[in-house]
């Protein structure tokens, strides 16, 4: 959208603003010809000869390309002077002053109105005056504090003849109306204060303010508490009470129109205390891009619990009712849980309302991505992934569909990476696009020209692009080389060129060669045995033929894998898994991915998920999306490609894992246990209670742990459970008395980080120094599989573990910390925060693994 308008004509609310800012408007953008009249709706309409061209934020008013009404029936306005033969004349510098740049700013986007697409009736108005204008305004300011100012005066006389009235001085008799009339006094100046001059102003004063009233909401909160620890506090909070007793029985009769006109939104019962009443909402009801707060607090406890069952229950009452608005205006400025709102109205297929939603509560960007495209308008869907810096994302999402608009989003992809000076990320970006590739090659210059691993990666490109004899001679010699100097460049060469391969196939057979001969002679480890295979194929046969092949590290020995620093991944990794030799991706907002070991895609689904739990067989998956309140289930079929949605569940917790037909959640009434390949979710057996809180959970195919809270002590017990009869195995006390970390393994064990020691509880009782830790280290836990995750000087070391075993099982160096763990029967997946993900074969200690997520 043009942050500038030819404007005929401008609309401006004196009424906002008031006369004299309005005025100055018009003398400041007058002409000779105009004409100033007055709108239908009291607005002052100014109408220029010719149009002007302006930027919409110096606009004096609403800017109109055209005006639609004929001046001339419209009466003028009038002023106290003659604006006809108002000349202006513009000043000339006394010098050149070079041109500023506009700043190129996104369009901005306003969060719906459910109110209104609702149907929900304006809130109840409070006591309006009529002000000088003409139009209704609040009370102002100087009379409230007459008002109050005779309140004063009237306690003060009061107290004067109670003096006299007893013919010697006694206080007491003095004591109550005088504090009376303080308090009153007092309360009157801090509310005039507060809305007088902010209304009459529009809003003007309100930076100058921001201070005051700050100062005056702590002293307003500060008497409201004396209040309520008067005598007469009972009073007021049987007030406060009533209210909220009223608000219930009308949310219990159904009354919706009366019910969410005076639902109190639980964002802003913290605030600041007061004796008043909440007030209702009178500016635009809508979800803002910060989220609803009333500003007041109650002088009751328990509201949240209350009221949180209270609108719960309406949003589902209202769903069923088919009032999709009305629930995700509930969901969304009641209960501020803008995410369950989102997912609500993505059910119901009202995609616009709800990408609008989430783009102006500011969830994630692909969820609103992919709203946007579901709901038709993919330019916005483009747009915001440009705004909010997901090229990759919205590329993948393009497809083939408008090659124009990805080409552009592409081209802008790229200059914003040389801009940043990252040329090795302007030639990833423009790689898949062949049209691009030849714009490389002054990016791979400027690569090249640095050296060191990101040259050797340049060079890779370079060949890819155009190979020749020097670009294949200097590859040759790279790999030839026994500098252990040049290590990094070969370990960054090998990686590019891998998937790269020379555009002249004489010269990658040579090269091949080249890399298999380093890889055997250098003492490669066997973790890059794929990498061998792969480059074996496209080298000289005889060649290969003649050279052995790396051995495998003794299955005794523990891996230690250096992970190659490689840019930021395209997607971000919320959840991975192994499946039959592939990996499982969970992207968030962007869907599921199904990858190969080297990262390429073999399969997508367009879900959003940031959660997977396995089957046991490895055929279907359970995705989830993450909400705030209520989480999305869709199951994935494997075998068939296919997935269905499942539920929308109010769940804490959910197992990493289940047996295919059995979900295992835990919830407010404890653990459940649901069916799964019902078309409704159905609990079949429950564990615990209410009263119980289970901190963690963890599931495998031999049975499930939890470390439960235990109700009115504080202390905690680790639950197990024998599967999949879900017999309660044993339930031992756990001291978690300084302990920093704590996570809970499938077999049954709690391992912990106290101090510089790894510790295992097992069987109930402690084995001490399972392993020293850094004072800084944190734990990762999935199943029977667990990690310590170490921040050395310049890497982040990560050490594998399986039950109750102290030997690591492999020994990671990533550059990133990792993000997350999953372990299965013999693999064991690690995400990092910069989206890299490493799958390591537990049983033969090799790498399996490590790339980047790319599209």
């Amino acid at each position: 959208m043009s942050r500038t308008v030819d404007a005929a004509g401008f609309l401006i609310d004196v009424d906002l603003i008031g006369p004299a800012e309005a005025t100055r408007r018009i003398i400041e953008y007058w002409q000779d010809g105009a004409q100033l009249r007055v709108w239908p709706d009291g607005r002052w309409l100014l109408v220029l000869p010719s149009p002007v061209t302006i930027r919409l934020d110096r606009s004096p008013g609403l800017a109109l390309p055209k005006v639609g009404l004929n001046p001339a029936q419209l009466p003028e306005v009038e002023l106290p002077f003659d604006l006809g033969h108002l000349t202006r004349y513009p000043l000339q510098p006394l010098e050149t002053v070079p041109p500023t740049d506009i700043l190129a700013t996104p369009a901005p986007v306003h969060a719906p109105d459910l109110r209104r697409v609702a149907e929900i009736g304006p809130p109840p108005r409070r006591r309006r005056v009529r002000s000088g204008s003409g139009s209704l305004g609040s009370v102002s300011g100087p009379a409230l504090d007459k008002v109050w100012q005779t309140l004063l005066a009237l306690a003060a006389i009061a107290a004067l003849l109670l003096w006299w009235a007893g013919g010697t001085p006694n206080p007491s008799a003095i004591c109550v109306p005088v504090m009376v009339g303080l308090i009153v006094g007092l309360i009157g100046a801090l509310r005039s204060r507060g809305r007088g001059s902010v209304a009459a102003q529009g809003g003007s004063a309100a930076g100058g303010g921001l201070a005051a009233r700050r100062r005056s909401g702590r002293l307003r909160g500060w008497l409201a508490a004396r209040a309520f620890t008067s005598p007469f506090g009972y009073l007021l909070a049987r007030r406060h009470l009533a209210y909220l007793q009223r608000v219930e029985r009308a949310f219990q009769r159904r009354d919706w129109e009366q019910a969410l006109r005076e639902a109190v939104p639980l964002g802003g019962v913290g605030g600041i205390l007061s004796i008043t009443l909440p007030q209702a909402w009178l500016g635009r009801l809508s979800p803002s891009l910060t989220g609803r707060s009333t500003g007041r607090a109650l002088g009751v406890t328990g509201v949240e619990l209350i009221f949180t069952d209270v609108y719960r229950r309406a949003a589902a009452e209202l769903e069923q009712a088919g009032q999709i608005e009305k629930a995700a205006y509930v969901l969304a400025d009641l209960l501020d849980t803008p995410t369950d709102a989102v997912h609500l109205l993505e059910r119901h297929k009202m995609y616009r309302l709800a990408a609008q939603l989430a783009e102006g509560r500011r969830l994630e960007p692909a969820l609103a991505v992919r709203l946007w495209w579901q709901s038709g308008d993919r330019q916005r869907a483009v747009d915001l992934a440009l705004l909010r810096g997901a090229f990759a994302a919205a590329l993948d999402r393009l497809g083939d569909t408008s090659p124009q608009l990805s080409r552009q989003l592409r081209t802008a992809w790229i200059e914003s990476r040389r801009e940043a000076g990252d040329h090795l990320g302007a030639l990833a970006a423009a790689w898949p696009d062949p049209r691009l590739r030849q714009a490389g090659v002054a990016d791979i210059q400027q690569v090249m020209t640095l050296g060191g691993p990101a040259g050797a990666h340049a060079l890779a490109y370079l060949l890819n692009l155009h190979s020749d004899n020097n670009s294949r001679n200097a590859a040759r010699a790279l790999m030839a080389s026994r500098d252990p100097a040049l290590r990094p460049a070969q370990d960054r060469f090998l990686t590019a060129f891998a998937t790269l391969a020379a555009s002249q196939p004489v010269h990658d057979r040579q090269i091949a060669t080249a890399a298999v001969v380093a890889m055997t002679l250098s003492g490669y480890p066997a973790s890059r045995r794929k990498s061998f295979d792969g480059l074996g194929k496209r080298a000289d046969r005889v060649t290969v033929a003649d050279l052995p092949k790396p051995s495998a590290l003794p299955k005794t020995l523990a891996p230690n894998h250096t992970c190659v620093p490689l840019a930021l991944g395209d997607l971000p990794v919320h959840d991975a898994a192994w499946i039959g030799g592939r990996l499982l991706l969970a992207h968030g907002g962007h869907g599921v991915r199904l990858v190969r070991p080297d990262g390429h895609q073999v399969a997508r689904w367009d879900v959003p998920a940031h959660q997977l739990v396995v089957a046991d067989s490895a055929t279907r998956v359970m995705l989830i999306a993450v909400g705030q309140q209520i989480h999305e289930f869709h199951e994935l079929d494997l075998a068939r490609r296919r997935v269905r949605r499942y539920a929308a569940l109010r769940v804490s917790a959910v197992a990493s894992t289940y047996d295919g037909s059995i979900l295992t959640v835990t919830d407010e009434d404890g653990i459940a246990f649901l069916a799964t390949g019902e078309d409704k979710p159905r609990v079949i057996w429950r564990e615990l209670d209410r009263y119980h809180r289970v901190v963690l959970l963890e599931r495998a195919p031999s049975g499930i742990s939890a470390l439960v809270r235990v109700p009115n002590s504080g202390k905690h017990e680790l639950w197990t459970w024998n599967a999949p009869a879900a017999l309660l195995r044993q339930r031992p006390a756990v001291d978690l008395t300084a302990i920093r970390y704590a996570t809970v393994l499938a077999s049954g064990h709690v391992v912990t980080l106290a101090d510089t020691n790894l510790n295992l509880l097992h069987n109930g009782q402690w084995r001490k120094r399972i392993a020293p830790a850094e004072t800084t280290a944190t734990l990762l836990a999935s199943g029977d599989a667990y990690a310590l995750v170490e921040p050395q000087t310049d890497h982040i070391r990560v050490t594998v573990r399986r039950g109750d075993n102290p030997q690591p099982l492999a020994h990671l160096h990533m550059p990133q910390p990792p993000a997350g763990l999953r372990a299965s029967a013999d693999r064991v997946v690690i995400w990092g925060q910069d989206a890299r993900v490493v799958a390591i074969d537990l049983d033969q200690r090799l790498v399996d693994a490590d790339f980047r997520t790319t599209i």
